[in-house]
């Protein structure tokens, strides 16, 4: 008998030692690894986010750019990092989930079972934008246009939007468009605000200030819905061009290593609920014109799952490749 009540008070214990962990935690500095450079949507979502959270937990959020290598960098920074909630993973989920068809070497093969996924923010809606003095303000002027002449197209990346755009106007709707790719969405909307570039696609946020000052333009929405911030702009759909690449959903992803403890992630996820609502992070939606709220733990996981073949069969089929 003595046996077996040990045994019932150390399973107890066990039981108990996650919940006790989350309660203690955190304990230091929390990590938010972004794959991208300072200064997008992502790093304005994982400061205001990260603000709340320090607010909350008396703990510091220190947020670490570590752009390149289709997210990768970042991904092998936390993938090696303990799994104790106090290091965290802030990616465009695109990157993710192109990376294993683009990259020979891949540091984190399968991110699905690498990471568990923990928020999903909307990054906004996604801009068609073309130099000011190009004579096409319609998704059917633009292809007419890029049918008859050979146009350039700034990307952000191999596999990212634009470039499956621009494969996809070449391959189903017979367009000229040699695709360019920059380090970030910053020197492409540069080069385009004075005509090195033809054309690209853009964050609202990112965007705005060369919209206002008529420097680009934007003529068509790429990423599904409309907006409200510019209510007029039509989307591809709107013009009659249904094709995969036009409908395109992605999401700025939170996620934690796998094995973090389930009551750390849970906590974590409550903390990205509760901070939704403060003004810092209204402030950051404002601007970046996300009307969404996130989608957390088990229904971001879905959406996901959704969300991943659709990017890969666009890439497979449009034969976009590392050149």
């Amino acid at each position: 008998m003595p046996q077996r009540r040990a045994f019932i008070v150390g399973a107890a214990a066990c039981a108990a030692w996650p919940l006790a962990w989350a309660q203690s935690w955190p304990s230091r500095p929390i990590r938010f690894i972004s794959a991208t450079a300072a200064g997008g949507a992502i790093d304005a979502t994982a400061r205001a986010y990260g603000e709340y959270i320090m607010l909350r937990t008396g703990q510091p959020v220190v947020v670490e750019a570590r752009p390149g290598g289709q997210s990768m960098i970042a991904a092998q920074a936390v993938v090696s990092s303990p799994a104790d909630g106090h290091t965290f993973l802030f990616a465009v989920n695109s990157a993710l989930t192109q990376a294993p068809l683009l990259l020979k070497k891949v540091a984190v093969p399968e991110p699905e079972k690498a990471f568990d996924m923990l928020a999903g923010f909307s990054p906004g809606p996604a801009l068609f934008l073309v130099k000011k003095d190009l004579p096409a303000r319609t998704p059917r002027e633009f292809v007419e246009l890029a049918r008859s002449q050979r146009l350039v197209i700034g990307s952000i990346g191999v596999g990212s939007r634009a470039h499956l755009v621009g494969a996809q106007m070449n391959k189903l709707l017979g367009t000229k468009l040699d695709v360019v790719h920059y380090k970030g969405a910053a020197p492409a909307l540069q080069d385009l605000a004075v005509g090195t570039i033809d054309c690209t696609v853009g964050s609202y946020a990112g965007s705005l200030s060369l919209m206002q000052t008529g420097r680009i333009v934007p003529i068509a929405v790429t990423s599904g819905d409309r907006t409200p911030k510019l209510p007029d702009l039509p989307t591809f759909a709107d013009a009659g061009f249904t094709q995969p690449a036009f409908r395109l959903r992605d999401w700025l992803v939170l996620a934690a290593p796998a094995g973090t403890p389930s009551e750390i992630s849970k906590r974590m996820a409550e903390l990205i609920r509760e901070g939704t609502d403060t003004p810092a992070v209204i402030a950051a939606r404002e601007a970046s014109a996300v009307t969404e709220k996130p989608l957390l733990l088990a229904e971001f996981a879905r959406a996901l799952a959704e969300e991943r073949p659709v990017w890969q069969n666009a890439t497979r089929d449009l034969g976009v490749t590392l050149e």
